[in-house]
């Protein structure tokens, strides 16, 4: 009796090695398999994370600008003195850098206080559409991932002049709003940078014709920019900074 349990010992410990062997290269099967899973999955979780902080910041940006455009009343008369000589020719714009710059402050504060109160969004993704293919996409259960925003605000101001017809100039005052967002969730960091322009005011320009008039794309020439009555309203209108 004492032979064979002396015999079948090593088996048992055979059996157990064995075993023991089959679980870790079970282990390491599983984790290859996840690696090569999160591997494929990432872009595409990068990608719709992506996307949606920018349209977080956008509808921050947009609600934002509504909100200070109609808590200042801002018009157009009010930000742009346009001048007339005898004739009623437009003669000079003159803007009101004060007041500008006073709604670029009024504006990046407002998006970064709206952007600080996204706390967390919600991003769901079908598991079809994380391994890729056209058969898969959009189908399986949902995957939840948490994103959560922050990011920083710049605003700035500038003058666009465009044609509006015969003898007649559209000036629109417009605002650039610049917001990189970064989301981050579990195990991701994602930085979306977007870039909205929105106009504050406008008003269409009508003067009398000049008797010669030259479109210039580029350079700026003395002699010719004064025939070229949008580069003499942007040479009147000073530089924003």
């Amino acid at each position: 009796m004492g032979e064979r349990g002396r015999f079948l010992l090593p088996k048992r410990k055979k059996r157990r090695h064995r075993t023991a062997v089959k679980m870790v290269l079970a282990g390491i099967l599983l984790c290859a398999l996840l690696l090569g899973a999160e591997h494929r999955m990432r872009p595409m979780i990068e990608t719709v994370a992506a996307y949606q902080a920018r349209l977080l910041a956008t509808r921050n940006i947009n609600d934002a600008v509504l909100d200070i455009v109609q808590e200042e009343n801002v018009q157009y008369n009010n930000i742009v003195n346009v001048r007339q000589g005898i004739e009623g020719q437009v003669t000079s714009l003159t803007t009101d850098m004060v007041t500008m710059n006073r709604l670029k402050a009024q504006v990046t504060n407002r998006v970064s206080e709206y952007l600080e109160k996204q706390t967390m969004q919600e991003v769901k993704i079908p598991v079809g559409t994380l391994i890729g293919g056209s058969v898969f996409s959009g189908r399986g259960p949902l995957v939840e991932f948490r994103l959560f925003p922050a990011g920083y605000v710049e605003t700035d101001l500038y003058n666009d002049f465009q044609p509006a017809g015969i003898n007649q100039t559209l000036h629109r005052i417009m605002m650039t709003v610049k917001v990189r967002v970064v989301g981050v969730i579990p195990f991701y960091s994602v930085t979306a940078d977007v870039n909205t322009s929105i106009c504050l005011a406008q008003t269409v320009i009508v003067g009398k014709a000049p008797s010669s008039y030259t479109d210039i794309e580029g350079g700026v020439s003395p002699f010719i920019s004064q025939y070229d009555y949008g580069l003499q309203a942007r040479e009147k209108l000073p530089q924003e900074e």
